[in-house]
């Protein structure tokens, strides 16, 4: 029996990508008569839930509920611990068993009043976070803290945001004489920065691969970026 497993929003490369297309159809195939479906994963959930908040809460078991909470479900993926693939038996038995919920949170505008508001934050099942927490506390004391996000595509989009402030930093200084560093230094610092990002994948903007299609359109487009973020950290919560 598998114990130490989350179930969070599936990444942008996952390799169980279910699309849905214009007919409101949903398989694994990305694309359908030429037309490129939508990749049903956490930048779907953020997207979604993003929509939902600009529109009066679904009433829960309508069938608009259970068409939102079928398709969100099927962005998601049971996630286990080291060893265990996707295709794991258990893994699918506890999938099976596993029911996705909306829950509203409140603003309630009194006239010539401040708002009410009621924020509804969701505790992880019994022992989800003890189980992260005891993993942390057998390293001890160190320096800093490694988020459970740090997909490549996260590295990138922090690479993309420093660039511009390590590269300023690296040019614009200067010594007590107001001499600036040596070009052959502020090449090899900058080099050494994109070494310590670590491997990167390459991305082509006419890339035929979905996922890779995705991950440029993410890094160009900040509302693509918000969705997934809004989507991570509320299926991630969990982890």
């Amino acid at each position: 029996m598998i114990e130490n497993y989350v179930i969070v929003g599936k990444r942008i490369d996952s390799d169980d990508m279910l699309y849905l297309h214009a007919d409101d159809t949903i398989d694994s195939s990305p694309e359908r008569n030429g037309v490129r479906g939508e990749a049903l994963n956490v930048e779907y959930i953020g997207k979604t839930l993003v929509e939902l908040s600009e529109k009066p809460p679904l009433e829960r078991g309508s069938d608009a509920y259970k068409k939102v909470v079928e398709r969100i479900k099927k962005a998601m993926m049971v996630q286990g611990p080291p060893g265990h693939t996707a295709d794991d038996p258990a893994l699918k038995e506890i999938w099976d068993n596993t029911t996705i919920e909306l829950e509203y949170d409140q603003r309630t505008k009194a006239s010539g009043e401040a708002d009410v508001n009621v924020r509804k934050l969701v505790v992880p099942a019994t022992g989800a976070l003890a189980h992260k927490q005891s993993l942390f506390l057998a390293r001890g004391k160190e320096s800093g803290f490694q988020p459970p996000l740090t997909y490549a595509l996260d590295r990138m989009l922090m690479k993309e945001y420093f660039n511009p402030i390590l590269s300023s930093v690296v040019t614009e200084f200067r010594d007590d004489d107001g001499a600036p560093l040596p070009q052959a230094t502020q090449d090899g610092l900058l080099k050494l920065v994109a070494e310590k990002f670590g491997p990167l994948p390459d991305l082509e903007d006419d890339a035929e691969d979905p996922a890779e299609q995705d991950m440029v359109r993410i890094l160009n487009s900040p509302v693509s970026a918000f969705h997934r973020s809004v989507g991570i950290y509320i299926t991630q919560m969990c982890n």
